[in-house]
Parts: structure tokens; sequence; C-alpha cells
């Protein structure tokens, strides 16, 4: 009977260790000690050309002054304005995360000979990036999501897996609408690509956060104007519920959401002085109404930049979302880079 109940408690000592394993502690379980290390912030950024906003002055550059300032651990950035087989030097410089990035297709080949892209990427206002810190272990953790062809350029696809199982990360770009129908027309069908994709590539049940630059906006009041909402504003909406998504503040508030978007006009006079627009989201499905996410997204005007979008953070709890955080990744990035120096001699 005594080896009996030996077994028996071994048993469930190894099944609360398997559980303690996989299953996230609730917040409630969490230290204060721990609490730190659990929080998050995610930005996303229309930086409006990547050269402009990597060009270094007294040995530094808009990007990394943003995200020094936010302490952001995962950077959406839209407009990044680069094709394929752009080389991203000053990118490569922050050391401290991986770079994953969609450019336009290259109009030449090898060899110079020209190629027949889209309409919709034949010009330079594109192209999407993703920086992920390697705190968030995204060596082991993150899977690149191959997009199609037509979506070069617009949208950027991470799958985290987790403790928890696996959401995907999306980095969205869709183009405004002005220039006539053609360029209203070139927007549906974006819209309707990335809907398309997400159902091949999207696991059952599996959650989504997506970020980006939408060019359109979600609630009468995001606009400084009393134009309201538009034809452009009612199907982004309605394209966004058909996959499942929504914003994560337009619930329960008081005051009008803040704004990430001004015209050129008003930083030309008056530099970063009242957005006009909130055009720039982060878009949840399956997440954001318990606890993985903390508060509500924020945009910050007073960040010295040349772009006329705002960058907007969220801040997440990467323990309840079931991120492991690697706290060793500093020592151990240290050493690789003194192997490389060892090694270059």
């Amino acid at each position: 009977r005594k080896t009996e109940q030996k077994r028996a408690r071994e048993e469930r000592e190894r099944e609360e260790q398997a559980e303690r394993h996989w299953r996230p502690r609730r917040l409630q379980d969490i230290t204060e000690k721990e609490d730190s290390e659990c929080e998050s912030t995610w930005i996303t950024w229309n930086c409006n050309g990547l050269k402009r906003c990597t060009t270094t002055v007294d040995g530094t550059h808009a990007l990394r002054q943003v995200v020094e300032q936010t302490g952001s651990e995962v950077i959406l950035l839209q407009e990044t304005q680069t094709r394929h087989r752009h080389r991203h030097p000053k990118i490569d410089q922050m050391g401290d995360y991986i770079v994953y990035h969609s450019s336009l297709p290259a109009k030449k080949t090898r060899t110079g000979k020209r190629r027949d892209v889209m309409t919709h990427q034949a010009h330079n206002k594109a192209g999407v990036m993703t920086l992920v810190h390697h705190r968030l272990s995204p060596e082991r953790n993150v899977e690149r999501v191959t997009e199609p062809t037509h979506l070069l350029g617009y949208a950027l696809a991470l799958r985290f897996s987790t403790s928890r199982g696996s959401f995907l990360l999306i980095n969205a770009y869709i183009p405004p609408t002005s220039g006539g129908e053609e360029k209203r027309e070139g927007r549906r069908k974006l819209m309707g690509g990335i809907t398309g994709w997400l159902k091949e590539v999207r696991k059952n049940g599996e959650p989504v956060i997506m970020g980006g630059d939408m060019n359109a906006v979600w609630l009468k009041d995001d606009r400084s104007s009393d134009v309201g909402l538009t034809r452009a504003d009612e199907e982004y909406k309605s394209w966004a519920r058909s996959i499942g998504l929504g914003p994560l503040d337009t619930e329960r508030r008081q005051d009008p959401r803040q704004r990430t978007y001004e015209s050129r006009s008003t930083v030309r006079t008056g530099g970063h002085m009242g957005a006009t627009s909130r055009i720039d989201d982060w878009l949840v499905d399956g997440l954001g109404k318990t606890e993985e996410i903390i508060g509500t997204p924020e945009t910050h005007p007073d960040l010295p930049h040349t772009s006329d979008h705002h960058p907007l953070t969220l801040k997440t709890d990467v323990r309840s979302l079931g991120i492991e955080v690697d706290r060793g990744w500093q020592s151990r990035h240290t050493r690789n880079k003194r192997e490389k120096k060892r090694m270059k001699k």
C-alpha cells in the first residue's frame, strides 16, 4: 500500500510539474519582483521612409531615439519605402533586435532587365518591417509566415509559439484612397488579399494581434474635422469585423481616442502639435479583453521625428501571453560579439 501511495504521489508531482511548464501563471500569482519583467511595450509607427528615420546625427537616429524612449521590444514599421534586395545598414546596427521585413518586389532583375510589377507595387509608398527584441527569444519562439507576392510590402506575419499555444502578430499597411477609383479598388483588393491569406495560414482558433497604418478611422470623433465616417472608413470596419478584429480602446471611454496622424502642412508650420486623425491602430481577436493587454494604446506626440505619424504603443503582459522571457540574452549576446571579433582577427 505504501508503494502504491508513493507512486500516486510521484505521479501527481509529475503532472503538476508538467502543468506548470505549459500553463502561464495568473497575474495574481506573479510577484512584484517579476512584474517589471512581465510588462513589454510594443509599438506601431509609420516612419515615412526608413532612410529618413535612420539618418545618423550625433551618433543616433530618430528610430533609435523613439525605441529607447518608449522602451519598445516589438516594433512594427510601415512605409519603409524599400524594395527587394535593399540593404538596411542602420537597422542592422540595432543589434538587440532580430529584423523581419517585407519589401516591394524589385523592378529590375540582377542583370538590369525590367520586370513587370503590379500597379499597387510600382510606387515606393509601401514596405513594412518588424523588429523583435532578443529578450523575447525570437530565435526560438518566432516563425516568419510567408506572404503571397501581391502582399509584398503591405503585410508581414510572425507566429509566436508560447506555452499557451501560438498567436499571429501582423504588421499591415493599407494604402489611402486618395487618387480616384483605381486607388480605392486597389485598397479593396489588398484587404481582400489579407483576408484570403489569413484563412490559409491561420490555425483554428489562433488569436491575432494586428498593428499598422490603416488609413481609415473607426469612430466619428477619430478625426478633428466634422466629416464623419467616409465610405473608406465603413469598408475598413466591415473588413476588420469580417476577420474578427477590432480596436482595443473604443468601449467605455469618455474622451476621444488619441490621434496619430497630422497633415504635412501642420508638420511644416507648427511641428508636432495637434494630430488630425487616428488612422493607425492596434486590432485584436481572441486577446485584449483579458489580462494579456495592459491599458489602452497610447500615442507619443512629443518624440523627436520627421514623420507625419506619431508612434502608437501597446503594453502587453508577456508572461500572461505565455512568452518565455530570456533573462540571459544580454550576456550571451556580448559573448557572441566577442567571439565574432576574435574570429575576424
